[in-house]
């Protein structure tokens, strides 16, 4: 997989008309995970003590990169600019000061020693501070690397393999549904989707916390390389290429249930630890 190198400094030259009035500025996203490729996006997070209007951005824009072709849209708490320039594409996404701390402190002050499901946690918030991970700051450092050191990642990622469990418990009661009722087909694709709940889950404990499905590939190759003993992604490929087929359909379940009902152990074991460390 090609290595794809981003020049912090030529970035910066690029961005820095739009990103002139903030508390920080970085980078995230696919390139500086290392998943990303030559088309992927730049993305750069702007925090802002206020975040700015459509119109100001519109105003930037005319005033900074005349002759670009530009869209301004509105995500969850945040106002994202994105625009083409020298065969690039940057999506540059102002966000509230404010809000980050109030999602970084929902984060950190969750209790893990309750069985009860949790929640106050978006999938916006798992993105975004899922991207801080990886970021590197371009404005303002040593403001960027203050709000980094706050943030509890293992709360992230025990707080991902709890949501998936749960989920796992949901598509395993479907999943039997639709065999006893002899709904083959059903019960087939449901397989698929438990193999990667469960995979999910289990990386998400061991770092991988990215929610991005289009990534799952990428995060398990990561993962094994860590962990040389494990074969998670031919099982998981295995289960993804098996067709479908009514007589040997028994077989495959049962094979695939076994895989993902291993690694859902793992996952419950390590959940179930952090609850009772919790407790005392």
């Amino acid at each position: 997989m090609e290595n794809i190198i981003l020049d912090q400094k030529e970035i910066h030259r690029f961005v820095s008309p739009l990103i002139s009035s903030c508390k920080t500025a970085y980078m995230a996203g696919s390139k500086m995970e290392g998943f990303g490729n030559k088309t992927s996006d730049i993305d750069v997070f702007v925090v802002c003590e206020k975040v700015p209007t459509a119109e100001h951005l519109i105003k930037l824009m005319e005033h900074n990169k005349e002759g670009i072709n530009f869209g301004v849209s509105f995500e969850e708490n945040s106002v994202v600019l994105n625009f083409i320039e020298k065969n690039q594409r940057y999506d540059i996404s102002y966000i509230s000061y404010e809000l980050l701390m109030v999602t970084i402190k929902k984060l950190n002050e969750i209790q893990f020693s309750s069985n009860d499901r949790i929640t106050g946690i978006s999938k916006y918030d798992v993105d975004l501070l899922h991207r801080l991970r990886y970021a590197k700051p371009i404005v303002n450092d040593h403001d960027f690397w203050e709000i980094k050191s706050q943030i509890i990642f293992s709360n992230l990622e025990y707080f991902l393999a709890t949501y998936h469990s749960n989920r796992y418990s949901a598509v395993l009661e479907d999943l039997q549904g639709a065999y006893q009722s002899k709904d083959y087909g059903t019960a087939f694709f449901l397989i698929r989707q438990i193999c990667e709940i469960a995979i999910t889950a289990n990386l998400a404990l061991n770092g991988e916390t990215n929610p991005g499905n289009k990534w799952i590939y990428r995060k398990i190759e990561r993962y094994q390389r860590s962990h040389k003993n494990e074969d998670i992604l031919n099982r998981y490929m295995q289960i993804h290429n098996q067709p479908f087929n009514v007589e040997n359909f028994r077989k495959h379940l049962v094979e695939s249930l076994k895989f993902c009902q291993e690694l859902n152990e793992k996952t419950q074991t390590l959940i179930k630890s952090r609850q009772e460390k919790e407790s005392k």
